[in-house]
């Protein structure tokens, strides 16, 4: 994305006749200085707004330059609020929000503080470069409670690319000096109010799939033994004929006894 954003912006608050205090541009030299004290790098389209405007100098007594987000620092006060913010950075987080985008970690040695209040007590814009699971090195996150965050943008330039879209197509109106909502006030947080505006906009990325194991080879199975077939049986012989059996002879009469003589 090109440097176009800037002008833009610039544009609109001009025609709103808001005026956002902002400071003239940072030297090369103040933005490294800033950058070896972290040993972070501002991303190239945060360097380019920072070569431009480096901080609001109204702070807190001028709008916000993006609502929900609070006002810019310089180079030199993101490197110092990042040094009094390392002390308590952890890495202990569990899980993460924003549909994966950002960590589960309040404080962050790789978050680089870009915007807050004047004693940075309250909400805070970041660039993270160190995202969740679904986020991009270089986002734009901003604190709306003490924990949660709402994600902006894949980066700076993106981010404010989109806002000034919102502004131009008559979004937000300027009541007091003030940036509300088009029609009402907010009946909730900024911040939050304008990440649903900015996602809107944007494909939400899909969260990333974890590869499934390979599957293990199943082992070979051995080819069964084969059965010997059955043994069809042998077709029964007829039993041979039984022989009839012989006639017995009938027994011979047995004769009369012969009578006794004498007897009458």
């Amino acid at each position: 994305m090109s440097d176009a954003w800037i002008e833009r912006f610039e544009a609109w608050h001009r025609g709103a006749a808001l005026e956002l205090g902002l400071c003239p541009g940072a030297t090369e030299a103040a933005i490294a200085a800033a950058e070896a004290k972290m040993g972070l790098a501002f991303p190239p389209g945060y360097r380019a707004w920072l070569l431009r405007h480096d901080g609001q100098a109204k702070g807190e007594e001028g709008p916000e330059f993006a609502v929900g987000c609070n006002w810019l620092t310089s180079a030199e006060g993101s490197a110092t609020q990042w040094a009094d913010e390392v002390e308590w950075a952890s890495e202990d987080g569990i899980g993460d929000q924003c549909d994966g985008r950002v960590k589960n970690e309040v404080f962050s040695r790789k978050r680089i503080p870009i915007a807050g209040t004047k004693y940075w007590d309250q909400d805070k814009a970041y660039i993270d470069l160190d995202p969740g699971p679904n986020g991009v090195a270089g986002q734009v996150i901003t604190l709306v409670t003490e924990c949660d965050f709402e994600w902006l943008g894949e980066s700076f330039e993106a981010f404010m690319g989109r806002y000034v879209d919102l502004l131009e197509r008559g979004a937000l109106r300027v009541d007091g000096g003030k940036l509300l909502p088009l029609r009402g006030k907010w009946s909730g947080h900024p911040g939050s109010w304008l990440a649903e505006q900015l996602d809107g906009g944007e494909k939400k990325p899909a969260p990333k799939k974890k590869a499934a194991p390979e599957k293990k080879a199943a082992p070979t199975k051995k080819p069964a033994p084969k059965r010997p077939e059955p043994k069809r049986p042998e077709p029964k012989k007829a039993a041979p004929k039984k022989k009839a059996a012989p006639k017995k002879k009938a027994a011979p009469k047995k004769k009369a006894a012969p009578k006794k003589k004498g007897a009458r």
